[in-house]
């Protein structure tokens, strides 16, 4: 068995091989083998494994820590490794523009470390402490860096809350840009329709126009003695009474021109 899981059983024997392959980091541990009959339960047998390698973190962990001001908090790293890195394997760095401040143990700062695990206290947080940190764990295989984020807890929150206002002003804007656009698109339809139909009723009255006008129009001839003038009051009526005039002998100009009398 290996972490309360069992990995190989057998039965009549008196012996049991269990081989692994592909050793890594996480296969290291106590082993523990144990046999039984009817009669009895024979002693546990124990084998701890060690497997050397390089430190690595033994779980996922939570990068960003948050804190409010003038209260301890503590960052912590926990890694898997053999040999195990010890009280002198983690280094603590805090960044400062382009450099890398190394932290130790102080008035403000508690730095202790043991076996595969160290911790960072902050005894009293200040704005200065926020910011990202690194810790180096070395053993005799290898090192590993991981980075950690100091973050002010109010600060955090309001930037939730700024940031899920902006997404709610986003949509309000994009449902107000739809619907101006769907109304725009409207008033330019209906505009349009307005146009066509003042066209169409400035070409029907100029038609009107233009048939009126023929309506009235006549025919003068210019008359000579004896001729007799024909005027035509309209050139669509058919039944239209035709008017003839005939020249008088008193005109003292044999080319005069006479009024044109319209019978309507």
């Amino acid at each position: 068995m290996f972490q309360d899981v069992l990995l190989k059983e057998t039965f009549q024997s008196s012996s049991l091989t269990f081989t692994r392959s592909s050793i890594t980091c996480s296969h290291a541990g106590v082993y523990t083998c144990r046999g039984d009959n009817q009669q009895s339960q024979s002693p546990s047998s124990s084998i701890n494994l060690f497997v050397r390698c390089s430190p690595r973190p033994l779980h996922q962990i939570k990068k960003n820590k948050t804190s409010s001001l003038y209260v301890p908090t503590t960052l912590t790293f926990t890694t898997i490794a053999y040999p195990v890195p010890g009280p002198t394997g983690f280094l603590w760095h805090k960044e400062n523009g382009l450099l890398w401040m190394p932290l130790l143990s102080s008035n403000d700062l508690l730095v202790s470390s043991s076996g595969s695990q160290s911790h960072l206290t902050i005894l009293n947080v200040s704005q200065s402490d926020y910011g990202r940190y690194k810790v180096t764990a070395t053993n005799d295989v290898g090192s590993y860096v991981q980075y950690l984020f100091l973050l002010r807890e109010d600060i955090q929150r309001q930037t939730y809350t700024t940031e899920t206002c902006a997404v709610e002003t986003n949509k309000t804007g994009t449902i107000l840009g739809i619907c101006f656009g769907i109304l725009s698109a409207g008033l330019l339809v209906y505009a349009s329709y307005l146009t066509i139909l003042h066209k169409r009723r400035s070409t029907e009255k100029g038609k009107q126009k233009t048939e009126d006008l023929n309506t009235q129009v006549a025919y003068i001839n210019v008359a000579e003695e004896g001729t007799v003038v024909e005027i035509n009051a309209s050139s669509e009526n058919k039944d239209s009474e035709k008017v003839y005039t005939e020249l008088s002998q008193y005109s003292k100009d044999d080319k005069s021109t006479y009024d044109v009398i319209q019978k309507n």
